[in-house]
């Protein structure tokens, strides 16, 4: 009997307001080669119409099991889904995700062949479903440029890493070593897997693609990026090691721009040339990541780097000000 049959999985699915996106996650799970045992989808208190999409797909399929987050944040649901799961294996899924057919063979294979792995996890491919300004955030949220140590959204490497996306976990982890820290509205993975790593456990990233859909204008996309930067001081206030430092990059380039319009205000000299030439390698890098023979794709991707980098420290910066107080 292969690995894959012989242990269960069940797959965790959040969301809230994900009407446009639920069905083919799901559908993504059906159409694997190593069908989880269980499909638990836990939604945030939906009113656009996803709860009743998943309610269709219960009474189509016995193995999906429905529960409602009141508290409504990821975290929260996240630990109803684990807490009522039966299987040996937990994925934690998106549902804003299409998922390869080949995802959950390929993880559990990888666990059977690696007796050191306990988690495993993929690569989060942005993908735009349409429109030139969603193929730049794709573009940016693919790049080491863009999204610098996240190596979950662009390398195709198989390595040990601090953090992974769409990870399969053993389940006995979480009654080991504890459940999603339900005051972290972001960032609550990363903080989880710190735990499980200071307990010596080994997260692998393997190199199959799955496709997050980016954000769906430029609003979305700039307020994705600030509240995935704002957590992070409150992360690090929980937990000093929860966070590695770079994730705080984008606000040091927040702040060598304060800088740059100060020094340049001040009409200092010295200061102002080393500044403006980094600012010329910043540029430099922007354009060469940036390249499209479509100049208007070209130019969005130009943009976009900036606003990525500059919306995230920002995030970062305005937390510090509030004193890690949401």
């Amino acid at each position: 009997m292969k690995f894959q049959d012989k242990f269960s999985i069940s797959v965790i699915i959040v969301c809230r307001n994900e009407i446009d996106n639920i069905e083919n996650s799901i559908n993504s799970f059906f159409n694997q080669k190593r069908v989880p045992d269980e499909i638990i989808v836990v939604d945030g208190m939906s009113d656009d119409g996803t709860y009743e999409k998943i309610v269709d797909f219960k009474d189509k399929h016995k193995n999906i099991k429905i529960f409602q987050n009141e508290k409504i944040y990821t975290p929260f649901g996240l630990n109803i889904g684990i807490k009522n799961s039966k299987s040996d294996f937990v994925m934690i899924a998106g549902a804003h995700t299409i998922f390869d057919e080949n995802y959950i063979e390929v993880c559990m294979n990888f666990l059977e062949n690696n007796e050191k792995a306990e988690i495993c996890g993929g690569i989060a491919k942005a993908y735009a479903s349409e429109g030139i300004l969603s193929k730049s955030f794709a573009k940016v949220y693919s790049s080491i440029f863009g999204v610098g140590g996240s190596k979950h959204r662009y390398s195709n490497k198989l390595q040990k890493v601090d953090t992974v996306a769409y990870g399969v976990y053993k389940r006995e982890l979480f009654d080991k070593y504890g459940f999603f820290d339900e005051r972290l509205i972001r960032n609550q993975d990363i903080e989880l897997n710190y735990r499980f790593r200071e307990n010596n456990v080994d997260i692998y990233l393997l190199p199959i693609e799955n496709f997050y859909i980016v954000p769906k204008n430029l609003k979305c996309f700039l307020k994705k990026n600030f509240d995935n930067g704002f957590w992070n001081y409150i992360t690090l206030k929980i937990n000093k090691n929860g966070i590695g430092l770079r994730h705080f990059i984008p606000l040091f380039f927040l702040i060598y721009i304060f800088m740059l319009i100060l020094f340049t205000i001040l009409n200092i000299y010295l200061f102002k040339v080393i500044l403006i030439f980094i600012l010329f390698i910043y540029i430099i890098i922007d354009l060469f990541f940036s390249f499209e023979k479509n100049f208007i794709s070209f130019l969005f991707n130009f943009i976009f780097y900036p606003m990525l980098h500059i919306s995230y420290g920002l995030g970062t910066f305005m937390s510090i000000i509030k004193g890690g107080k949401v």
